[in-house]
């Protein structure tokens, strides 16, 4: 059994597969680690035990819920991928703004280049940290702006 591929990791729960949330739910069951108490189908509760007739429903409703827990994930990823593929047709910018804009501290940028000021200065001027300060210098230079 293998969950589900997520390609960002968004520090959720793993998404389990149909067979790994059967699996789960069977074992569970088993061992008697989980009492199920349904209010609105009050056959299913586990509590006290089920003739076979119930665990049969059981079974069904189970399996049930799973494919359809799986499938509304799998419509959901697919939704989200086909919003983001037309967002980055249109050119829409994906993900965080930056806090800092390299040409708006450029002549910083340049007195630094030039060794009028040290580095703690111009860190200090740009109001970025140090790994920042660095990210935005190397991003002017492979611009060729400095």
């Amino acid at each position: 059994m293998e969950s589900v591929n997520n390609d960002v990791d968004t520090g959720a729960a793993p998404v389990l597969t149909y067979d790994e949330i059967m699996e789960r739910c069977r074992s569970m069951a088993r061992s008697r680690v989980a009492e199920v108490t349904e209010v609105n189908l009050p056959f299913l509760d586990t509590e006290y035990g089920r003739t076979v007739f119930e665990e049969q429903i059981y079974g069904v409703l189970l399996q049930m819920l799973s494919f359809v827990g799986a499938n509304m994930h799998k419509s959901r990823k697919a939704r989200q991928l086909q919003g983001i593929q037309a967002a980055k047709a249109a050119g829409v910018k994906l993900g965080r703004r930056r806090k800092y804009d390299p040409m708006d501290h450029i002549e910083v940028f340049r007195r630094f280049e030039r060794g009028d000021m040290t580095l703690n200065e111009a860190v200090k001027a740009v109001g970025a940290c140090r790994t920042t300060f660095d990210k935005m210098y190397r991003e002017l230079l492979k611009k060729g702006l400095l």
